[in-house]
Order: C-alpha cells, then structure tokens, then sequence
C-alpha cells in the first residue's frame, strides 16, 4: 500500500513538472506572438508589454530581449531600450541592427567613443552601410575626424 501511494506521489509530481512546462511554453508563446503582432502593427507600448511578459516564462531567450530592445528604442524610449540591447549584443556581436542602434544610443547618452566603436564594427563588416558612415561622423569631435569617416 505505502509502495503504490509514493508511485502516486511521484506520477502527480512528474505530471506536474512537464504540465507547466508545456504551459509556460504554451504562455510564452502566445505572448510572443502577440508582441511580434503589435510590432507589426507599430504598437511600440503594447509590444513592450508583451514582450517582458513573454520574458517572465523565458528569461534566457535572446529573441526576446532583442525584441524588446527594438520595441523600447522604436518607441523613442532609448533608455530601457540600452539594456536589452546591449545585452543581446553581448552574446550576438554580429548583429550589425543591434549595434547600429547602440551607436545611436551611445551617441545620444554624449559617449561619442562607444559610438564610434560601433560604427567601426559595422563598417569591418559592410564598408559601404551608410548609417553606420553617418554615425561615424556625428561621433568625429573635429572637422578632420568628420573627413576621415566621410573618406574620399
């Protein structure tokens, strides 16, 4: 009898586990799928809602974070978009939106050094984006400096 109670006790504990698994995940998703509509929809507060809240089940996920980062700095909101961002950067160096948008972001917050570092990553990978020259320039602190971004 105590043999067949403690297989119980382990099957409800097992049930349990996998079930808010799933409904977290179930949760999650949704919620991403709401935010990626508002996104869709230019509906920068309510993306954001739906994004940290999509967070709140996945806290690890790097999709996430970066979305929620673009939602904050589209909605003009270049403050809580800083962290997320820079966060995503840190484990994804190569995504050149990201850093683009830190560029802006460093060169607004008057660390025109950050700026630039930005910029001169963009340009290691794309030497003709645009953006990125026009960040370079507006992070020069003299005329020279503007000329050197500009080239020739």
């Amino acid at each position: 009898m105590k043999r067949q109670a403690a297989w119980a006790v382990v099957l409800v504990a097992a049930f349990s586990a996998t079930g808010c698994g799933m409904l977290n995940d179930f949760r999650k998703t949704r919620h991403t799928k709401a935010a990626n509509r508002y996104v869709a929809e230019k509906k920068w507060k309510e993306a954001t809602i739906e994004f940290r809240t999509a967070l709140r089940y996945d806290p690890q996920n790097l999709q996430l974070v970066k979305g929620l980062g673009l939602a904050f700095f589209d909605n003009g909101q270049l403050g809580e978009a800083f962290p997320p961002l820079r966060r995503y950067r840190d484990q994804n160096p190569d995504d050149l939106e990201v850093r683009q948008k830190l560029g802006v972001i460093y060169l607004m917050g008057r660390a025109p050094d950050k700026a630039r570092e930005q910029a001169e990553a963009i340009l290691k990978k794309h030497a003709q984006d645009v953006d990125a020259m026009l960040l370079l320039a507006e992070s020069a602190g003299t005329p020279e400096e503007v000329k050197e971004a500009i080239g020739p």
